[in-house]
This record gives C-alpha cells, sequence and structure tokens, in this order.
C-alpha cells in the first residue's frame, strides 16, 4: 500500500468515526426500536381453490411442445468414456 493510498484511508476513517461521533451523541433512549422505515404489511387473498388450466390454455404461448408438455433443449450430456 502505497502512502498517498494509506492517507486517504485514515481521511476516510476520520469522516466515518466523526459520523459514530454524530450519531452516540443522539438521544434515543425514548425510541422504540425500529427493523424497517416501513410498515411491511402483505396484503392477502383468499386461498381458494379453483379450475385447473387445460393443458391447451397452458401450452398455449409455448415456444415448442410435445404432446401435452413443454419441450425444453437437452441439458444433460452423455458421457462418451463409459
Amino acid at each position: 500500500m502505497g502512502e498517498a493510498e494509506r492517507e486517504k484511508l485514515i481521511a476516510e476513517l476520520e469522516i466515518f468515526l466523526d459520523y459514530v461521533d454524530q450519531l452516540e451523541a443522539l438521544q434515543t433512549d425514548d425510541v422504540d426500536p425500529t427493523y424497517h422505515v416501513t410498515s411491511l404489511e402483505t396484503p392477502m387473498r383468499s386461498d381458494l381453490p379453483g379450475l385447473p388450466l387445460s393443458s391447451e390454455c397452458a401450452l398455449g404461448n409455448a415456444p415448442d411442445r410435445r404432446g401435452s408438455a413443454f419441450a425444453v433443449p437437452k441439458v444433460i450430456e452423455a458421457d462418451d468414456e463409459g
């Protein structure tokens, strides 16, 4: 590490430590801990069973199909060394 890089790191560390000092000066005794600044409510919907999709509907936009299944490229190659 060169002297210039060392001096830059020292300056950056001093800025960081000054910021930590500012945070330590804040009065937070009456502040409840927070994990997120916004509420994390998840909208829920009823989980009701419905009619399944037909094969034709499910495969309607498939680029390639074989009968009632999606056709995909082979991803496993056979070992030639047997």
